[in-house]
């Protein structure tokens, strides 16, 4: 069934493209004396760990949306974060992504700096979490320049 917006009905074959972001507010916590692992390894199925959870939301975006581009944004750190939580987590979603073949827009690993005092007062908001307009801009230019260079294998 699809959605109707505007008299008009789409399905999910109609998703042309999708964009996934994730890493900064999942966990990292590897704990192994309490038998704690957060992030797994890439053969983990189990979704409470970041690799089964990346492995899950690909496998059920490829399946749900055969006609969609789907692109991974790694996304940006921030002075408050901290850069080896986000190192770690952005790590493995690139991992995942490469594993699936998927476009990446690297917001993370070829991007700025925000220990740089200059970068981050221009690209992070005055929370050191959000990002500024210019921040928002630098994100949208680089996806679309990703989106741009996709092969083109539809009709």
């Amino acid at each position: 069934v699809g959605k109707v917006i505007n008299g008009t009905t789409y399905n999910t074959e109609d998703v042309k493209l999708i964009t996934f972001m994730g890493g900064a507010n999942d966990w990292y916590t590897v704990d192994e004396a309490q038998g704690i692992d957060r992030l797994g390894d890439p053969t983990s199925e189990d979704k409470t760990q970041l690799h089964g959870a990346c492995k899950y939301i690909f496998d059920t975006l490829l399946a749900s949306f055969p006609n969609a581009d789907i692109v991974v944004i790694l996304q940006p750190s921030s002075p408050y974060k901290g850069n080896y939580s986000m190192w770690l987590k952005e790590g493995i979603i690139r991992d995942m992504a490469e594993m699936y073949s998927l476009p990446i827009c690297d917001c993370w690993f070829e991007w700025y700096n925000p220990s740089n005092p200059t970068a981050a007062a221009t690209y992070w908001a005055s929370d050191e979490l959000h990002m500024t307009d210019a921040g928002n801009a630098a994100i949208f230019d680089k996806l679309e320049k990703v989106v741009n260079n996709l092969p083109f294998t539809r009709n």
